[in-house]
């Protein structure tokens, strides 16, 4: 069995795995980056490590640390919603029948499972996907800050995750809150918006009812990014790539 086949699509966990499959540090940079990238649910791995991909942030090297600081958040969130609100967890975990009318949009077949066109797994809905990139948003590890103001935004960023999970009963709810919360702490309403009305995540599930039921909950539970997201005309949505 391979090691990816030993890694459940989009539930955020490898480590375990890969930890028990010492020949998977013995595979191409590629290779690794896109096992990584299963457990994402990522489901254009070989787009985005494509060595050649001119994109910034791309490539092998750049997508392998990329999906392992995602899983890594996503898990870590998991268990924290596990720990002090156990009714959500399991709407958290669970993967989401896809519409009838929204079926799946982009996506590599040979590099999603089967079940990918009837289901969206937990990474893949929009609160899995928004989430733990909202959270690398706001630590600025890639800004070149010091250690100590990274430092000082996790501890801001766990305060604001810990007092919103308790209040959350539903995903959508959990993502309204923490994002209006790090809106107020270090991230810009830019870089909270590219996440939650990621163009790309909707170019890859056309879920618009996952992310209309969002942008209701977002109207009541995040009204700073309620006002900015409802500010902007379509073209300005169309040159920052939201849906």
């Amino acid at each position: 069995m391979s090691a990816r086949e030993k890694i459940q699509f989009g539930e955020g966990s490898f480590v375990g795995e890969i930890s028990r499959d010492p020949s998977f540090f013995e595979l191409p940079e590629r290779e690794q980056a896109k096992i990584i990238g299963w457990a994402n649910s990522c489901p254009i791995t070989d787009e985005l490590t494509d060595p050649d991909n001119p994109s910034p942030g791309r490539g092998p090297e750049a997508m392998r640390q990329r999906y392992a600081e995602l899983n890594f958040w996503f898990g870590f969130i998991e268990r924290e919603v596990m720990r002090l609100n156990p009714s959500l967890h399991e709407s958290f975990t669970r993967p989401v029948r896809r519409e009838a009318t929204e079926p799946v949009g982009k996506h590599e077949p040979e590099n999603v499972p089967e079940w990918h066109a009837r289901n969206i797994s937990p990474m893949g809905t929009l609160t899995g996907y928004a989430l733990p990139r909202i959270f690398v948003e706001q630590l600025g590890t890639h800004k070149g800050i010091s250690r100590e103001e990274i430092q000082d935004r996790l501890l801001r960023g766990l305060d604001i995750l810990e007092a919103a999970i308790p209040e959350a009963k539903t995903p959508a709810e959990l993502l309204a809150i923490t994002a209006e919360g790090l809106l107020h702490a270090d991230c810009t309403p830019q870089e909270v918006m590219k996440h939650t009305f990621s163009a790309g995540w909707i170019e890859e599930h056309n879920a618009y009812r996952m992310m209309g039921n969002f942008k209701l909950m977002m109207n009541y539970r995040a009204p700073k990014l309620a006002e900015t997201y409802n500010s902007l005309n379509e073209e300005a949505k169309s040159r920052l790539k939201l849906a």
